[in-house]
């Protein structure tokens, strides 16, 4: 049986009323390389979706640890692989973090309780 992954992706729309953005989150479930679905979220219909962007700065970002050198450096060869890319700055000046984790991580736990908030919003049509 291939893995299954699910892909979220994030966008934005036309500016909010009063400054802002509002956004929409497309979700692909692919069961191996086939893609099984795509369904979509509009921010303008669920409020869900700006706490959920809100509280992925509240990530806790994990520590560099080269193999071998310092603790808590291992290889993972089994799990459920949680990965987040998205813009950041740092001290102001633009950038990009990319996190991956295991289970037990706090990236895994803001993945899975987003994906709990987000599940009454998820409708087959694409926001305009």
């Amino acid at each position: 049986m291939e893995p299954l992954s699910t892909v979220i992706a994030v966008g934005t729309l036309r500016p909010a009323r009063g400054g802002g953005y509002n956004y929409w989150l497309r979700k692909a479930v692919f069961g191996g390389r086939e893609l099984e679905s795509i369904s979509w979220i509009d921010s303008r219909e669920c409020p869900a979706v700006v706490k959920v962007l809100s509280n992925m700065a509240a990530v806790n970002l994990p520590a560099p640890a080269p193999y071998g050198i310092g603790k808590g450096s291992y290889i993972v060869l089994d799990g459920i692989d949680y990965r987040l890319k998205a813009p950041a700055s740092y001290a102001g000046a633009p950038g990009t973090v990319e996190i991956t984790s295991n289970i037990g991580t706090p990236l895994a736990n803001w993945v899975e309780a987003s994906l709990v908030a987000l599940e009454p919003c998820w409708k087959d049509t694409m926001p305009k």
